[in-house]
């Protein structure tokens, strides 16, 4: 036995299915948010607050120049907010590491189960955090008065959500502290805004920054939400001067001059569950590299 165990160190077999270790992991995954109150009432009453206070300043924003100038703005500072908020789950990936390096070393459960059950609990808890802050700021903001159009702005930001606590959990696999973790989070979402189009036009950036351009986790669900705002507005609705009685820019006059149509609205949910999906898989290959390297 002892010469089998010298031949192969890094055998590890497993007592359960995956099925079961992904449950039994999931229901422990959902005590520690429940347990963990500070977090989970921060969350809640931050996008509560901030539904209700960025409603409450851009409140029937209306139409007209103005009225496209706000719609940019809010819709810009509503990306900024939720995915900087998403660092705020760092500290709980970082603890939870030192966990999963514990038992799977162990044999307890495989770290794709660990995986799985994070990404199923969590998507419930995102979603509870998108509809606190879509319904009251949705409304109050005005934006498009049909229930198509908000349901698609709440499953944007749904999937925005997942996606920044992805892309956090990738960096939590790979980073050894929340200071390192921190800073590299702060800096690529820094990145992510800069080049995604809204500051600095895409024609007008050097092609070596091009790659960051199409990776920005804020330009598809930028440019998803103003294609679901322009087309489900209305054609009575005027976004510019009225001379003789003739609207000069229309949303899809905005659309057009920024390069957009109807078919980027569910191309970039498309590419916004690609992200989510491949950072979580990113994830994943970090930490079993990690774990191996560590037995060995």
């Amino acid at each position: 036995r002892d010469h089998q165990l010298d031949q192969k160190p890094d055998k590890v077999t497993f007592a359960n299915s995956n099925t079961k270790e992904v449950m039994v992991l999931a229901h422990r995954f959902s005590k520690n948010i429940i347990r963990t109150r500070q977090l989970l009432m921060a969350r809640t009453i931050q996008a509560i607050g901030a539904g209700f206070g960025l409603g409450s300043i851009y409140v029937h924003m209306g139409y007209g120049t103005r009225g496209a100038q706000e719609r940019a703005g809010f819709l810009a500072f509503t990306l900024t907010f939720l995915l900087t908020s998403s660092i705020e789950a760092l500290p709980m990936f970082l603890e939870e590491r030192l966990i999963l390096a514990r038992e799977t070393s162990r044999g307890a459960y495989r770290v794709s189960s660990y995986v799985l059950a994070n990404t199923i609990v969590f998507l419930p808890f995102l979603f509870l955090l998108a509809t606190l802050y879509v319904v009251p700021s949705y409304w109050l903001v005005g934006l498009a008065p049909n229930y198509s159009a908000f349901l698609f702005f709440l499953l944007v930001i749904w999937i925005l959500l997942i996606t920044a606590n992805s892309f956090v959990a990738f960096f939590s696999s790979m980073v050894s502290d929340f200071i390192m973790g921190n800073s590299l989070v702060t800096g690529f979402m820094g990145a992510f805004f800069l080049f995604s189009g809204y500051f600095i036009s895409k024609e007008y950036m050097p092609k070596y920054w091009l790659v960051l351009h199409y990776t920005s986790l804020f330009k598809y669900p930028l440019e998803a939400l103003l294609v679901n705002e322009y087309t489900s507005v209305g054609d009575d609705k005027c976004f510019g001067p009225i001379y003789a009685d003739r609207c000069l820019v229309s949303g899809e006059d905005i659309l057009a001059a920024s390069g957009l149509t109807g078919e980027n609205k569910w191309v970039n949910v498309i590419i916004m569950v690609a992200f989510a999906i491949t950072y979580r898989l990113l994830g994943y290959g970090v930490l079993c590299f990690k774990l191996l390297r560590r037995r060995q």
